[in-house]
């Protein structure tokens, strides 16, 4: 995790800023310190709600969504194919416009499977 994005965290309950720690194993998480609530960083980003914690319309949505997951990527992989002359040259497309440049660091929210990381 960048170090410079850690003041701009906080306990999404009680927004107490966080503190960055060694966690079981070494991994790296997030704590409150005021009340000892941690949030595992995997891939350096933080997470601030886990799946198992997901409850009603969360929950029933999350599975629906992995479920279709693998029907969505074949979708948009065909769509591509037959649009664009596939996603690789697509996503390229989409990079292009968006000035992003080799090496540049992007956080894609809510888009598809997050497939477009590749």
């Amino acid at each position: 995790m960048d170090p410079e994005i850690l003041p701009l965290l906080c306990d999404p309950l009680t927004h107490v800023p966080l503190e960055l720690t060694s966690g079981p194993g070494g991994r790296a998480e997030l704590v409150n310190p005021a009340s000892g609530k941690t949030y595992p960083i995997r891939d350096g980003i933080a997470i601030f709600l886990d799946q198992a914690d997901a409850t009603g319309h969360n929950q029933r949505y999350q599975r629906l969504y992995d479920r279709l997951a693998p029907l969505y990527d074949l979708s948009m992989q065909t769509y591509a194919i037959l649009k664009s002359g596939g996603l690789r040259k697509r996503r390229m497309e989409y990079l292009r416009e968006m000035e992003i440049e080799p090496g540049d660091c992007v956080l894609e929210v809510s888009v598809g499977t997050g497939a477009n990381w590749q």
